[in-house]
């Protein structure tokens, strides 16, 4: 390191070392605004994607919980769907299931809860797919197909509907003494949570 005795010698200290360094100095900050300016701009063209993704969903969700549902609704929300994984597409499919039983096109339904079991990360949400799809199965009489629906309910707050889903089950098989226990069962847990 140098000693410099003089104003003199210092500012030409300065004058070298601008001469040697200043190009990669302004490089490097030309390199930090532009990283900046690119996040910033990500950030906001995200965030706009994500309003108007939110604002789509809203859009299909409400036509969807009307009493008449078009065909072009239908189709806007398996576009809607088709582009978007995410817990917005896993409650549209739940509002799909519903107006496809409306309209007894049950193998659409069975698609679209399944659809929610494959791909929703909420717990929530897939066991009532769960539960829904196991009474389209009792309703078909796919037994088996339900029963192993009904396995998959593990969470301990929807024992209730697990336990009313088997005896529905079993009603609907004329196995009445299962069912019997089962709606016993129900029962008791009613009793417990009073």
């Amino acid at each position: 390191m140098e000693v410099y005795t003089t104003e003199d010698q210092q500012v030409d200290a300065i004058k070298r070392w601008c001469k040697k360094y200043l190009k990669w100095v302004v490089v490097i900050l030309v390199i930090i605004f532009a990283a900046i300016l690119v996040k910033t701009f990500y950030h906001q063209s995200v965030s706009k994607d994500n309003l108007i993704s939110v604002d789509n969903f809203e859009v299909i969700h409400k036509k969807l919980q009307s009493d008449e549902v078009s065909n072009g609704v239908i189709k806007n929300a398996k576009n809607y769907i088709e582009n978007n994984k995410n817990e917005y597409s896993s409650l549209l499919n739940l509002n799909l299931s519903k107006v496809y039983v409306e309209r007894q096109n049950y193998n659409e339904a069975i698609n679209s809860l399944n659809w929610i079991i494959h791909n929703s990360s909420d717990v929530n949400l897939l066991n009532i797919a769960k539960v829904r799809l196991a009474r389209l199965y009792i309703f078909n009489s796919q037994f088996d197909l339900a029963k192993n629906i009904i396995g998959t309910i593990k969470s301990e707050s929807w024992k209730l509907q697990k336990t009313i889903l088997m005896g529905d089950l079993y009603t609907k098989e004329n196995k009445f003494d299962l069912a019997k226990k089962e709606y016993l069962k129900a029962k008791k847990l009613i009793q417990m949570f009073h």
